[in-house]
């Protein structure tokens, strides 16, 4: 016996799990992937660390090691590991406006806030009738080009002036100014 009164056996600083207590009644046998109700189950993803957001998407570029290039066309490394990235469009999603502080306003990408940021470019806003999306120049290492999301670009859409008879706007207000699109992320 330990002195503090417990067993020398286990030796965490949380007690012993609580034995599992089973409903009454006769249960169903259920097939593998099936939760109690017969419902298929897919484990749910803890949020991700914001640091580790940050340090991933701030190493990421494109996947010249000559390993897996077609498949996965971008690479973050991580000391000795190598992290491989597939995207159905761009790497980089720009998530937030943050319009806070002194300075220009700056969209933040993939979930990193202040600390994966660009200058917000409202003139080099590119609209592509083709797919629907909006894009934004992005930082180089990263492919030079993001996405903004979704719900980001509809509040964006409606800054966004259209010629008559245009299907893909020719101008942005943006603070008070008239700006023309440039239509070019380069």
């Amino acid at each position: 016996m330990d002195p503090r009164g417990g067993n020398t056996s286990y030796r965490c600083s949380r007690p012993p799990p609580a034995p599992l207590r089973q409903r009454p009644g006769p249960r169903r046998a259920s097939r593998a992937g099936e939760g109690p109700r017969g419902r298929a189950q897919q484990p749910s993803p803890s949020p991700p660390d914001p640091q580790f957001l940050v340090t991933f998407f701030s190493r990421l570029r494109p996947n010249r090691s000559g390993r897996y290039e077609a498949s996965f066309p971008f690479l973050s490394p991580c000391g000795r590991e190598r992290n491989f990235l597939r995207c159905e469009d761009r790497p980089v999603v720009f998530t937030h406006l943050l319009a806070s502080g002194p300075g220009p306003p700056r969209l933040s990408y993939c979930g990193g806030g202040d600390a994966l940021a660009v200058p917000f470019e409202p003139a080099r806003l590119l609209p592509l009738a083709a797919n629907g999306r909006l894009y934004h120049p992005a930082p180089e290492r990263a492919g030079g080009v993001g996405l903004v999301r979704s719900a980001l670009a509809f509040e964006l859409s409606a800054c966004f002036e259209y010629p008559p008879g245009a299907a893909a706007p020719s101008h942005v207000r943006w603070q008070g100014r008239r700006l023309a699109l440039t239509m070019d992320l380069a």
